[in-house]
């Protein structure tokens, strides 16, 4: 398919290789701009709805909506085959997204340009830099006045004219540099002149006059623009005109232009502009970074600060910074950061830990009690969802927490977090910081994805870690790829320093000018990694060789390992004393507590420090800049180091020794490194005080909602106790891993060895209600697996189990897992029967349901069945009551929300009516807009398209089959995604939906696809609840095709038999509704099963 032109400059085109293309009606052009304006990103149809309309949509706007897509669609994609999938416009969740290359888009092409710009400039690239500026300002025009005063189109229109403006500041740099200033000087008049309190367009002018032999005019430039300060505002100019007015009057050398060589001369060399205080956008005095840290990083710096600009103009911003280790990451936020604190902003560091038992979550820690002092109106230390982040330390007892089966609690602690960023931005510019972002735990790193996603304005977020590899973490990739699809994202790869870059660190670190051979013979074994370059110069420094022509350092290839080499070098000069401290305190990890260290040392803290002393003057400590008393490794690397130099044996020592410290001194709030340090120590530390630590500290991630650490904690402690015959502890452990495995990934992702080995423990220790809630986990791991020859052996070992035993929440176990295995095999009635004997059992024991470890499968998982059962025994009104139940529940539970709709959209395309179903299904896609519960969300886009299929049938509108066309292709995809997850569970039913929307379509022949595969899908796996369903699909299919009646009668009397037995009777009136509209030929073709 030939490439299309997008143009959103000077109003919407696209162009293809026939000319424009007709975009249709205002609001379908509006729909194209607002996805093109997302660059990528997701946008929600909600979003889109608003947008397009305004905030006012009519009735059927979605509706609308969808037609648009579709219309569009064909005009992008014409050579697209009908059920080839979109390339260009695309579905992604419950929104959508454009797919166009930046090459093939005006103002991204107009960004990157600019951007390029930059780049050759600080290289010294000076005609490619004009090369670049002279085609960006060429394309540049106002975006989108055809869409002028739409709130949706503002930022980008305010945002890329500010670019615009600072692109003409650029050229105006360039060209001053090359010589051009007697032809720059009329336009740097006109420019000052319009916008007079700029002072570097004053400056820029009083350059380019004092160049062209005007010294008088460009002094009086410069008085100029001092009358307009005065005038204006009362001020002063700043210390760079000042300093200008100073260097005219005494006609500076630096003043004078230099003829800049070409990049080809001088590849290495970075762009110094001929007076760096005035004279370009990079060297700005308000720009942190006159020292190393920011050493051959002026453009990432000023990328940083235009996302902390933001900030401060009441905008949000993401920016993710990547580098190796020791590249200057860090120091690069550090002066970002310094900046935004100079201009008003806070700013709040979340640092993660790598290994010496971080606690989970450990940056949203930070975070949150950073934000909480100086705002403690706005932050309620009450709020449950918050306090686990607000005192994390917190020793909570052993045993199953509800945390760890309410899969709700993850996200109300997530949007706690968000509404306190919402409230102390509200007090002024906020700026985030979470570095290390590699070494974060899974939960820090979905609370991330739902922050990114629900930045304030006046909020920055900045990020920082190490580049991720093709074979990352999905949670790593997920949380990065949620990032990326911020509206305003900037991802910032640190390169290598260049030569003179190297240069200039090691000046600054030594104070020694290198000549040109040393700096290239430490350029090339450092590879330009900043901090490697600083050991190499202090290393060589030290030893006399950095002027002795001698720059040999006995290292490796590869950086990492270098660097290794390097420290330890530097080691070996300090005390043995001192060194043997450093292993203890790099065993505690990268950030030491001294009381810690001096516990851990037998030592008192004065001794400690003295003995410090030459770590600390040598830099391999510094102070931590966040926490008086604590002393911070210098970099991770320098830890690795020492660490490094530990011998494999004295190691479990230390750790031991650190852990007894940890008790001694934090008591109540050390739980989880107490539990690394002693699963380290490994046989030195008792077992059962190790199992203990480790499920304290499962509990501890459990209270925050940390599922990943919390289960690492329990393996560990399973496998502790199991070692040393503890079997209460093992049970305790493998009891709470069940619970775990449901909240995380369901209990078929859990370990069967948990399941069978709990259980034997449980007998052996004559423990009831584990061994009940251990059968019932091996039940449903094995029923959502759809493994029902198993899942039936499980249901009867669970009912043998419970006879005869008095404890009613046994009984309760056995009646729903029952009830839930009657209904897979399509035996309604007995699971009707089994799921109201397990209600009445909730109902009169509802305080020991309320304590269970199984209590959101006992509050959620059966009112939501017991719905759907109801209405299939043919009990409609009592199933929505049921379900009204479990919807007043919901109010303020995201998760209990979407859950009540997805199985209240379920019964309602049972039931067939349309109107309803959709209206269910929106409510649930509206109550999780970010997609924090994708997995639910994803199953109600099948009911939700199914209606939208049915419902542009049976209203007629002018585009309905446009409209219906367009539903049945998302609904295929989603069918197929489902699949992709290896979601078995209702995948019958779903292909039954997918086979009538379909089928009202008028394609037929993949409607009798779709019964085919879930005809296989009953016969493969043995689920049938929905086999009537199937049936009376097949049998309107026949009707269809203009199939003999007494075939389509045949297929309808096997669809009530079947349903009659089985005491569907919901299914059995269905089928009696469809036999008697033989009669009513017309009445048959779109409408649903149940209102036929």
């Amino acid at each position: 398919m030939a490439t299309l032109q997008y143009h959103a400059f000077g109003g919407l085109e696209v162009v293809g290789p026939a000319g424009h293309l007709d975009l249709g009606t205002r609001k379908q052009r509006a729909l194209l701009a607002v996805l093109l304006l997302e660059e990528g990103r997701t946008v929600s149809v909600d979003r889109l709805v608003d947008d397009v309309w305004g905030g006012a949509p009519p009735q059927r706007a979605e509706a609308s909506l969808h037609a648009y897509v579709s219309t569009l669609r064909r005009a992008l994609e014409p050579d697209r085959a009908p059920r080839q999938q979109a390339q260009v416009l695309v579905r992604r969740g419950a929104g959508y997204a454009l797919l166009v290359g930046p090459q093939d888009v005006d103002f991204r092409r107009f960004s990157r340009l600019v951007d390029q710009a930059r780049r050759r400039l600080d290289a010294g690239d000076l005609p490619g830099a004009a090369a670049d500026l002279d085609d960006a300002l060429g394309s540049y025009a106002p975006l989108l006045p055809d869409f002028e005063g739409e709130p949706w189109c503002e930022p980008d229109r305010v945002r890329l004219a500010r670019l615009h403006r600072a692109a003409v500041r650029l050229s105006y740099d360039v060209r001053l540099q090359r010589g051009d200033h007697r032809l720059l000087e009329p336009e740097l008049r006109a420019a000052a002149l319009a916008d007079p309190l700029d002072e570097e367009l004053w400056a820029m002018l009083a350059i380019a006059l004092y160049r062209s032999g005007r010294q008088g005019d460009a002094l009086q430039a410069v008085a100029d623009c001092k009358r307009a300060l005065a005038d204006q505002l009362g001020v002063d100019p700043g210390p760079r005109l000042r300093r200008l007015e100073v260097d005219l009057l005494a006609q500076a050398p630096a003043l004078v232009v230099v003829e800049a060589p070409t990049a080809a001369a001088v590849p290495a060399q970075r762009h110094q502009p001929a007076d760096a205080a005035v004279a370009s956008p990079a060297a700005r005095a308000d720009v942190p970074g006159g020292d190393h840290p920011t050493v051959g990083r002026v453009h990432e710096l000023q990328t940083l600060v235009s996302v902390v600009d933001r900030a401060v103009d009441r905008q949000h911003a993401v920016a993710v910074v990547e580098a190796e280790a020791g590249a200057g990451k860090t120091h690069l936020l550090t002066a970002a950061s310094t900046y935004a604190e100079e201009h008003g902003a806070q700013v709040v560091w979340g640092r993660c830990s790598h290994g010496a038992g971080a606690p989970a979550l450990w940056p949203w820690v930070q975070v949150a009690g950073a934000l909480r002092v100086g705002h403690e109106p706005a932050a309620d230390p009450a709020d449950p969802a918050l306090a686990t982040l607000l005192a994390p330390g917190a020793q909570t007892p052993p045993g199953p927490a509800d945390a760890a089966t309410d899969p709700s609690a993850s996200f109300r602690q997530s949007e706690a977090l968000v509404q306190l960023v919402h409230r102390v931005a509200r007090c002024g510019p906020l700026v985030l910081v979470v570095d290390d972002l590699h070494w974060a735990d899974d939960a820090s790193l979905s609370l991330l994805e739902h922050l990114g996603a629900r930045l304030p304005p006046g909020t920055a977020l900045l990020v920082g870690l190490r580049p991720p590899t093709a074979h990352a973490a999905r949670p790593l990739a997920e949380a990065l790829g949620a990032l990326a699809r911020s509206r305003h994202h900037e991802r910032i790869a640190l390169e290598p320093l260049p030569l003179e870059g190297v240069a200039r660190v090691v000046e600054q670190e030594t104070g020694v000018q290198p000549d040109e051979a040393t700096a290239s013979a430490i350029h090339a074994r450092t590879g330009g990694n900043a901090f490697f370059v600083r050991e190499v110069a202090r290393l060589l420094h030290r030893t006399g060789r950095l002027t002795g022509g001698d720059t040999t350092v006995d290292v490796g290839s590869e950086v990492p390992r270098s660097v290794l080499d390097v420290v330890r070098a530097r080691l070996a000069s300090l005390p043995a004393d001192c060194v043997d401290l450093l292993r203890l305190a790099a065993v505690s990890g990268r950030d030491v507590d001294l009381r810690v260290l001096a516990a851990a040392a037998g030592d008192t803290l004065a001794s400690t420090y003295e003995r410090l002393g030459p770590a600390v003057d040598d830099g391999v400590l510094v102070s931590h800049p966040q926490r008086a008393g604590w002393w911070r490794f210098a970099h991770d690397l320098v830890r690795d180091a020492v660490i490094s130099t530990t011998a494999p044996l004295s190691a479990p020592r230390l750790h031991l020794q650190v852990a007894d410290a940890f008790a001694a001194v934090h008591p109540d709030s050390a739980v989880e490194p107490l539990a690394f340090h002693l699963w380290s120590a490994g046989p030195l530390a008792d077992p059962e005080r190790t199992a203990g630590a480790l499920l304290a500290a499962a509990q501890a991630a459990l209270a925050k909602n940390a599922h990943t650490a919390a289960q690492q904690h329990l393996e560990l402690a399973a496998g502790v106790a199991r070692s040393a015959q503890l079997d209460a502890l093992e049970l305790q452990a493998l009891t709470a891993l069940a619970a775990v495995a449901s909240a995380r990934v369901g209990y078929a992702g859990g370990d069967p060895e948990w399941f069978t080995r709990g259980e034997q423990l449980a007998r052996r220790l004559d423990r009831p209600r584990d061994v009940g809630h251990l059968l019932y986990a091996r039940w449903a791991a094995a029923s959502q697996s759809l493994r029902l020859d198993e899942s039936a052996r499980c249901v009867e070992a669970l009912r043998e189990y419970v006879d005869g035993r008095a404890d009613p929440v046994l009984h309760l176990y056995a009646a729903l897992a029952s009830g839930i295995d009657h209904w897979d095999r399509g035996r309604i009635g007995e699971a009707h029967r089994c799921l109201q004997r397990a209600t009445a059992i909730a109902a009169a024991h509802a305080d020991l349901v309320r304590g269970d470890v199984m209590r959101f499968d006992l509050e959620l998982l059966l009112p939501a069945f017991v719905g759907i059962v109801q209405a299939l025994h043919g009990e409609v009104d009592a199933a929505r009551a049921t379900l009204a139940g479990l919807e007043r529940g919901a109010v303020g539970d995201p998760y209990r929300t979407v859950l009540w709709a997805q199985f209240g959209a379920i019964t309602e395309s049972l039931v067939g009516d349309v109107d309803r179903a959709l209206a269910t299904a929106r409510r649930g896609l509206q109550a999780d807009p970010d997609g924090s519960f994708p997995f639910l969300g994803t199953l109600i886009l099948v009911e939700y398209w199914w209606a939208v299929a049915l419902l542009a049938m049976r209203d007629g509108a002018p585009d309905a089959a446009a409209e219906a066309a367009h539903a049945c292709h998302e609904l295929e995809q989603v069918v197929t995604d489902i699949r992709h997850t290896g979601t078995l569970t209702g995948e019958p039913g779903n292909l039954a939906l997918l086979a009538e929307a379909l089928l009202v379509s008028g394609r037929l022949d993949d409607a009798d696809g779709a019964l085919a595969q879930a005809r296989a899908s009953m016969e493969r796996h043995g689920q049938r609840a929905d086999e009537p369903l199937v049936l009376l699909v097949q049998a309107r299919l026949q009707r269809a095709r203009g199939e003999p009646a007494q075939a389509v009668l045949a297929t309808i009397g096997a669809a009530r038999t079947l349903a009659e037995q089985r005491e569907a009777h919901l299914f059995v009136r269905q089928a009696d509704a469809l036999a008697a509209e033989l009669d009513a030929p017309d009445a048959a073709a779109s409408t649903p099963l149940a209102t036929a």
